[in-house]
């Protein structure tokens, strides 16, 4: 089970290498859909 820090880790990496490809709200989009991922995955488990 993925803590919810450990997602906020990955998106912002993610974030960092692909930040000339988007544009600061999408990536803060995806952060906050990681985030709600992860909180549905402990959930459901």
């Amino acid at each position: 089970m993925r803590t919810v820090k450990s997602c906020f880790e990955d998106c912002y990496k993610n974030y960092l290498i692909e930040e000339k490809h988007l544009t600061i709200k999408s990536a803060m989009n995806d952060l906050v859909l990681g985030y709600f991922k992860s909180v549905d995955a402990q959930i459901k488990e």
